[in-house]
């Protein structure tokens, strides 16, 4: 599933990804409460292929620790292999972050 975005923006989009659409819709009411513009996915393939056409239009990628469709840490190495500039944000359910997201900018628990 993917949520559309305000077209007359700059091109500056928070892109999230999360299959758990609770958890979705709580970060895309707080975010747009906040002012950011957001481009939101519930799968990281269809995620990872938008991102590979516009990975300039996202400065700041926030993805789940699990993905149902592909593994996190192929999702985050493909991100930072289009864009190393992007601050790409796990969200995890555990204390520790696994070594094979280490590319990751953050981790919020």
């Amino acid at each position: 599933m993917t949520f559309g975005h305000d077209k007359d923006y700059d091109g500056k989009y928070v892109l999230i990804v999360d299959s758990e659409l609770d958890l979705l819709n709580m970060m895309q009411r707080w975010l747009l409460v906040h002012g950011f513009k957001l481009c939101v996915f519930t799968e990281g393939l269809a995620a990872l292929k938008h991102f590979s056409f516009n990975s300039k239009a996202h400065p700041i990628v926030i993805c789940d620790i699990r993905m149902p469709d592909m593994p996190t840490d192929e999702f985050v190495t493909q991100v930072k292999k289009n864009n190393p500039k992007v601050k790409l944000i796990i969200l995890t359910g555990n204390e520790e972050h696994p070594p094979s997201v280490a590319n990751a900018d953050a981790f919020i628990k």
